[in-house]
């Protein structure tokens, strides 16, 4: 069989017709040897026990949608008061969040973002260029406490920090982006 060129008009793409091209496949796209079965469709292919089929598919895409919706989330520092019960419900419940509705989590990574960006801008205005988002987002996610004279210590966001340094109430924090 010679080889297609584009002056012979359109090529056929019907499936492999005989046995050396789909030994080139089998050896060339597929890196399987060349003495692999000649059918094109099945070439060193294993098939599964019997037992296999659709609860497994349903099983393997739940898990798949259990570890991304687990992993992606990246929640606020946990208060020094919660326990792990605590941490883990709340974990729970955003994935719940994510696999029902990916919209609000969107929506709140969006609103995170935002504030995230204000607030670098907020530092920049009050001449403190070194505030970046990862301080900010930082900040937001309850990273920095404050701790009053004649009280109990509590987070601050991004906000709060722009206005107590605005006030002339404290300094801006200084952190360093290693610490974080």
């Amino acid at each position: 069989m010679s080889p297609w060129t584009p002056s012979q008009g359109p090529r056929d793409v019907s499936p492999i017709s005989t046995a050396a091209e789909s030994q080139v496949i089998d050896h060339w796209l597929l890196n399987l040897p060349a003495s692999a079965s000649n059918d094109p469709f099945i070439s060193e292919w294993t098939s599964q026990p019997d037992n296999h089929g659709t609860i497994n598919i349903l099983w393997t895409s739940l898990f798949t949608v259990f570890l991304c919706s687990w992993t992606m989330l990246c929640l606020n520092l946990p208060a020094k008061t919660d326990g792990k019960l605590s941490i883990f419900t709340r974990k729970l419940r955003w994935m719940a969040y994510a696999i029902g509705g990916p919209e609000f989590v969107l929506g709140a990574a969006a609103g995170q973002y935002e504030s995230a960006h204000r607030g670098v801008q907020g530092f920049k205005k009050l001449n403190h260029p070194d505030w970046t988002m990862r301080h900010a987002f930082f900040a937001d996610m309850g990273g920095v406490i404050l701790h009053p004279r004649n009280g109990t210590p509590f987070p601050v966001n991004n906000k709060h920090l722009i206005w107590l340094v605005e006030n002339g109430y404290m300094a801006a924090p200084i952190i360093n982006e290693r610490e974080i």
